[in-house]
């Protein structure tokens, strides 16, 4: 005889089965606390930290053996925050816009590693006012010394700075402070003055978004099918990406990329990647070709045209763009890296590519390009409302890339914003049209946080307007939090040829006019030139291999009807380019 038990008994037993552990067992951590831990593979850490209203947590992730990622929700299980140490970010940061408990899980992300450990660092920031901007001076003094290099930052709310504030040193050999009048390298950040520029002349009928490249550049080659001005602004065009080219034919990532470098390898260039407006591909070849569109256009040089024509009626006084190898800029941040035993070095690389990089401004001249796109003081609403529009792909579909901007969302809000990187400046340009907000971070150091910390400004100051997203139930199923299940889920091994004796030779590439022997060192192929230092590739399928270089990230064998191989593509880190090589 069985016992019938009543429906709320079975639910209740079934309810306890499906949470591992009640919330309130979760770990406690707050201000000041230091944690080690051992993540296992398939388990999950969580912790609660309680905050005020108005204060900002920064947990920060360092000697770690293993790569998590992170999820932090609030007490209606919003995600607040979510981060991962594979994207090179160790800090986990939220705000707290209302009073409450959060949550924090930390994952093992994207490893081959059964267990790892790592170690938790818990700091909180308030502000006896809800002052938002003394919440991010305080975060971001965190990041920056008083002797080292540094950043500038401003936040403008209806074109005024709500927040102004300046770190570090432009220049460490002569102990230069950074100020709001200090010149960096805008780097890809200068793709949206190339572009407004092309859009003046268009809006002039100087040139037509529809014309092809060729009418103004003819000795580019005739392609298959035409490339448009529309296409280069797009970043739809199909062209190859020239740096990886270059720095293949010698020309070190240390080097100067002039202009007349980079077109004298596009004119080689005989074919494309893709069929232009069939996919976006993100080309700095292609905005280097707008500013020669600009020049032949006009008669005069990019330069010049852009300073009578977008910085002087803006009074940008001290922005300029640097197209000659070696040229003075005064007040200027010098670029830095951090070297192997953690001293600082100058970058000696300052990437030329004239049109896609290359201007030097300052925060205080960008607040009044900023405000252009309000008022449109150049261009006038016709220019505002074209460089406003995403492109178009062949299929219709449009883009989130519009005239040297991204498109995006963050939270709710319509985000648009650009990245710059190169050698070691790092700028980010956002802003919120909705809400009239913008930001800017210029740095002189090659810290990928910049990013993150910019990221944060925003997610900050914005707090107050977001959309948080609901954390799905399904993702809390599986949560075991300090007691880790390892997962015995396997993929099967693909059977891969080790024998690297076919691959052995030297290779030619026409388009860069390079050649490259492919060697055997110690069982592995080892790529030889007087050009680099020896590139060692390790083997990650039948006929590829990656590299332990960038501009040799991806090598793919080519194999004729005989099974033999007859050469090889070279991609970079970015898989924007693949240049092929010849076995010879």
């Amino acid at each position: 005889m069985f016992l019938r038990l009543p429906n709320i008994f079975l639910i209740t037993i079934l309810f306890q089965t499906l949470i591992v552990r009640p919330q309130s067992s979760w770990p406690k951590i707050s201000d000041g606390d230091t944690i080690t831990k051992t993540l296992k593979l398939g388990g999950t850490h969580t912790y609660e930290i309680e905050l005020n209203k108005g204060e900002l947590a920064l947990l920060t992730l360092y000697d770690y053996t293993i790569n998590t990622k992170s999820i932090v929700t609030n007490e209606e299980n919003y995600i607040v925050e979510k981060s991962d140490t594979w994207n090179i970010s160790n800090y986990i940061v939220f705000y707290a816009n209302k009073e409450g408990k959060y949550n924090v899980e930390i994952q093992p992300f994207n490893n081959d590693k059964e267990e790892g450990v790592y170690s938790l660092e818990v700091r909180t920031y308030g502000s006896q006012t809800n002052d938002k901007t003394e919440i991010i001076d305080k975060f971001l003094s965190t990041f920056y010394k008083t002797d080292g290099p540094g950043a500038s930052v401003i936040v403008l709310e209806e074109g005024i700075p709500k927040y102004k504030r300046s770190f570090g040193l432009s220049n460490l050999e002569y102990n230069l402070p950074i100020s709001e009048n200090t010149l960096f390298n805008l780097a890809s950040v200068s793709k949206q003055i190339t572009a407004f520029g092309i859009a003046l002349l268009a809006h002039k009928g100087r040139i037509s978004l529809k014309d092809d490249i060729r009418e103004y550049i003819p000795e580019l080659p005739e392609y298959e099918r035409v490339v448009t001005i529309q296409h280069l602004i797009d970043h739809t065009s199909g062209l190859y990406e020239s740096r990886h080219a270059l720095v293949l034919a010698g020309y070190g990532s240390e080097g100067f990329y002039n202009k007349d470098r980079v077109l004298h390898y596009l004119f080689r260039q005989k074919n494309l990647l893709f069929i232009p407006g069939e996919r976006l591909q993100y080309s700095n070849s292609g905005y280097m070709l707008l500013s020669e569109v600009i020049t032949r256009a006009t008669g005069i040089e990019f330069a010049k045209w852009i300073k009578e024509n977008i910085f002087s009626p803006l009074e940008m006084h001290s922005t300029v763009i640097r197209d000659k190898a070696g040229s003075i800029i005064g007040n200027r941040a010098y670029p830095y890296y951090r070297s192997n035993s953690e001293d600082y070095r100058q970058s000696l690389n300052d990437f030329g590519a004239i049109g896609a990089s290359g201007v030097y401004s300052c925060p205080n001249d960008l607040v009044k390009w900023l405000d252009n796109y309000t008022t449109g003081k150049v261009g006038g609403p016709e220019v505002l409302d074209m460089v406003n529009k995403g492109g178009v792909l062949n299929n219709g579909e449009t883009t989130h890339y519009a005239f040297g901007n991204w498109k995006s969302e963050n939270n709710g809000l319509e985000k648009i914003n650009h990245l710059g990187l190169t050698s070691g400046y790092r700028t980010a340009i956002t802003r919120y049209p909705e809400k009239d907000v913008a930001i800017l971070y210029l740095a002189n150091d090659s810290e990928f946080r910049t990013y993150y910390l910019a990221k944060k400004v925003e997610d900050i100051f914005l707090a107050d307007f977001f959309s948080y997203l609901k954390k799905q139930k399904e993702e809390r199923k599986t949560v075991d939090t300090h007691e880790e299940t390892t997962s015995t889920e396997l993929e099967s091994e693909k059977k891969i040829d080790t024998d690297i004796t076919d691959y052995i030779g030297g290779y030619y590439s026409d388009e860069i006019v390079t050649s490259y022997d492919f060697t055997e060192n110690d069982g592995k192929i080892e790529i030889v030139s007087i050009k680099h230092s020896p590139v060692v590739l390790e083997q990650t399928d039948n006929d590829i291999f990656r590299g332990n270089q960038w501009f040799f990230e991806k090598v793919e064998f080519i194999r004729n009807e005989s099974n033999q191989i007859t050469g090889c593509i070279v991609f970079d880190d970015s898989g924007s380019t693949g240049i092929e090589f010849i076995k010879q």
